[in-house]
This record gives C-alpha cells, sequence and structure tokens, in this order.
C-alpha cells in the first residue's frame, strides 16, 4: 500500500485457488481490478478482464501489478515470467490472519494464506505457495514456485527446493531437504532427504517414482 492507497493488481488465474488467495487478500493493501483467465469462472467474484491476451492492454494501464493465483508450480512459474516480461510487478499476498515472523522474508509473487505462520529467519521465495494452516518453522527456505499445502509442517531448517510441492498434511522433520521439482504425498512424514523431481509418499516416507 503507497501513500496514495492500495495497489491496483490484476489477478492472473481462476478456480479455487484463486478464491483462496481472493479471500485471504488485505483488502487495504491490495485492490484487484479483475482477473485474466482463458475461461471466465462465475463463482469468481471479481471481473473477468479476458483472456491472457489482454494482459498487453492492462499493462498500458494504470495497473502496474499482477498476482499470479494459480496452484500448479510449473504453470505459476511460466505466467509470473509472462507478466515480468510484460512490466508488471509481481504483488505479494499476505493473509491478515497469517502469522509472519518479523524476521522472515517473504519475495515477490508468494503467498501466504490464512491462519499460516512463518517463523523467524525462514525464507519464502519468489511465487511460492504456504497454504492454509500450513507452518514453516524457523531458518527454512521455500525456494521460487514451490508450494506447502493446506496443513503441512515443516520443521525448523528444512529447505524445500524450487517447484516442489509438499501435499496436505505432510511433516517434514528439522534440516531435511527436499529437492527441486519433488513431489511429498499427501500425509508423508519426511525423515531423510528427498532427491530431485522424486515422489515420497508413507510413513516414513519412501520413494514411489520420479516425477
Amino acid at each position: 500500500m503507497s501513500a496514495l492507497g492500495p495497489e491496483r493488481v490484476v489477478m492472473v488465474g481462476g478456480g479455487g485457488h484463486a478464491m483462496s488467495c481472493l479471500d485471504a487478500a488485505d483488502q487495504r493493501r491490495l485492490e484487484f481490478v479483475g482477473y485474466v483467465s482463458p475461461e471466465p469462472d462465475d463463482r469468481l467474484p471479481l471481473k473477468y478482464l479476458g483472456g491472457d491476451d489482454a494482459l498487453e492492454e492492462l499493462r498500458r494501464s494504470d495497473v502496474t501489478s499482477a498476482f499470479v493465483a494459480l496452484g500448479d508450480n510449473s504453470l505459476r512459474r511460466t505466467l509470473c515470467g509472462r507478466v515480468m516480461e510484460l512490466g508488471f510487478d509481481l504483488a505479494t499476498l499476505v493473509a491478515d490472519t497469517a502469522r509472519v515472523s518479523s524476521y522472515a522474508s517473504v519475495l515477490p509473487g508468494a503467498a501466504v494464506l490464512h491462519g499460516a505462520l512463518v517463523g523467524p529467519r525462514a525464507e519464502i521465495g519468489t511465487g511460492a505457495v504456504v497454504n492454509t494452516a500450513a507452518s514453516v518453522d524457523h531458518d527454512c527456505v521455500i525456494e521460487e514456485f514451490a508450494h506447502i499445502a493446506p496443513g503441512t509442517h515443516l520443521a525448523g531448517g528444512v529447505r524445500i527446493g524450487a517447484g516442489a510441492f509438499a501435499g496436505v498434511g505432510a511433516s517434514v522433520i528439522p534440516d531435511v531437504h527436499v529437492g527441486p521439482w519433488a513431489v511429498v504425498g499427501a500425509g508423508a512424514v519426511v525423515i531423510t532427504d528427498v532427491p530431485p523431481r522424486e515422489t515420497v509418499v508413507g510413513a516414513p516416507a519412501r520413494s514411489r517414482r520420479r516425477s
């Protein structure tokens, strides 16, 4: 929010994740002018502005920021790159019900949703998502475009690689590294490092297949 009022933002994406982000947004800081998506979603209470091609015209207006509200990590990375190429700034979304330490950092394009906890010296990377009621303890690093699903708990010093996904209700013990684009299954308990692009499931988590 500037001295002139809230930041005017276009939302990129529709559907359930976009609705969760809209619901979590601090309306005093972010003013969503509408959303772009391949198809309109009547359930999303924002003005439909058209497909992704509408972004170029929007950038020529007074809308200078975009927020990419897509749950798919690869697609979120692609569209963040697209909006930055067009000259948009990436807006950052932190719910007013989230608890983010003053010693933590949340980088542009990231989302920290309702009830999430982010501890001291934690870093939430560009375009990363800390979803509803997830906890990211002290000294964790969530690299760019990773996604920490609802109810997931990361103990201190965990590192989640770029584009990795930690599924609903998963737990990761201290100082474990989850490699880039790896997948941790829902409810998994991770007690050892996970290689890049590996999928692990179960308690304790074991490899299932490469993603």
